[in-house]
């Protein structure tokens, strides 16, 4: 499958509302495949660093 990646412009967190898509894959007729938008990258980043901490060794 042939398709086009659009990405959201650089922004600074703190700055620019993160808001909205992320990434969007679109087939080669511009049909929607897949999003990222901002609150499942948050969810990711969220598990990712829990699963990471989770993983460290306690004393």
């Amino acid at each position: 499958m042939r398709c086009a990646i659009d990405l959201l412009v650089d922004l600074e967190p703190g700055r620019d509302a993160l808001t909205g898509w992320l990434v969007r894959v679109l087939s080669e007729s511009r049909e929607l495949h897949w999003v990222i938008d901002v609150q499942k990258a948050e969810a990711a980043k969220g598990a990712a660093l829990g699963a990471s901490a989770a993983s460290q060794p306690r004393d």
